[in-house]
């Protein structure tokens, strides 16, 4: 929510380095009839692209606005990891007693740092054969189990979940069987 005389900025709140970033400043129409104010940003960790503001880069001069209110955008690179901000670094508001100079940020970091924090599990929880009962009991280092049918059987729903709930699992739910021997694969894919 922007504040009356207010200069606000929003970002997204993570950013892959190497791909852009798009900051918007957002002036209000709390009694502002003119603005003149500056932007400011990590260098180390963004280089500038492309801009709305009226120079084309950081700075902005408005006066005697019709409609105050007005949202411009800024573009950076995201060049280097870490929390990279955007912030006004001088703000005048016209017809006002202060102007509040809005911040934000966004956390920046490689591909590689983002799936180096993916979980490993692929453990499940729990896993069944509804209306039977598989042998040994579960236990989530055992990979084989088996379960014995009534004759005639040719389905069986295979119920389960998985430890980590960014992990995903292929192969319950119902599944046709014959008479003898049958294998059915159950897969879990950890998030990383």
């Amino acid at each position: 929510m922007i504040n009356a005389n207010a200069i606000s900025v929003s970002m997204p709140a993570n950013t892959v380095v190497g791909s852009n970033v798009t900051a918007t400043i957002s002036v209000n129409d709390g009694g502002i009839a003119g603005w003149d104010f500056t932007v400011g940003y990590d260098t180390s960790k963004l280089r500038l692209v492309k801009s709305t503001l009226e120079d084309g880069g950081t700075h902005s001069v408005a006066t005697l606005q019709m409609n105050p209110s007005k949202k411009y955008t800024i573009t950076f690179k995201a060049i280097a990891s870490g929390k990279a901000s955007v912030y006004i670094s001088s703000a005048k508001c016209s017809q006002a007693s202060s102007c509040t100079r809005g911040s934000s940020s966004s956390l920046l970091r490689t591909q590689a740092e983002i799936e180096a924090s993916y979980s490993k599990n692929n453990y499940l929880s729990s896993l069944g054969v509804e209306s039977a009962e598989i042998t040994p009991g579960f236990s989530k280092d055992n990979l084989e189990y088996s379960v014995d049918l009534e004759p005639d059987t040719t389905s069986i729903n295979l119920t389960g979940s998985t430890e980590d709930k960014s992990a995903r699992v292929d192969g319950l739910g119902t599944r046709e069987v014959q008479d003898g021997a049958n294998r059915l694969e159950i897969v879990v894919t950890a998030e990383n």
